[in-house]
């Protein structure tokens, strides 16, 4: 994501510009090419997550957990490449990781 304080700075205007509907599409479009021409994916967080799950299950390690044996949700995000806070905003996200954590080991 266009960090927008560190570019409103460097343009020289107020960071609240950058949240105008034309600023947004050309900041947009301008990302889009710029992903483009530096060979740059668009991140898939849920890929992200199944990617994981499956080389720690081709491994054959377990989970990351907590003391309470809850799966450590920093240190998979982590791992992952997103914040925890995924877990908390994305149902589908944290539904896979509960159902992996639930069936670890079964099988």
């Amino acid at each position: 994501m266009p960090n927008k304080v560190a570019i409103a700075k460097a343009a020289e205007v107020d960071r609240n510009f950058l949240y105008e509907n034309e600023s947004i599409a050309l900041l947009k479009s301008f990302d889009a090419e710029d992903c483009k021409r530096a060979s740059i994916r668009k991140r898939d967080d849920l890929a992200a997550l199944n990617s994981y799950l499956a080389e720690i299950k081709r491994q054959r390690i377990l989970l990351p957990r907590m003391r309470g044996r809850k799966p450590n949700k920093r240190a998979i995000a982590a791992a992952c490449g997103f914040r925890r806070n995924i877990f908390y905003s994305n149902p589908t996200v944290a539904a896979i990781l509960e159902d992996f954590a639930r069936n670890e080991g079964v099988g």
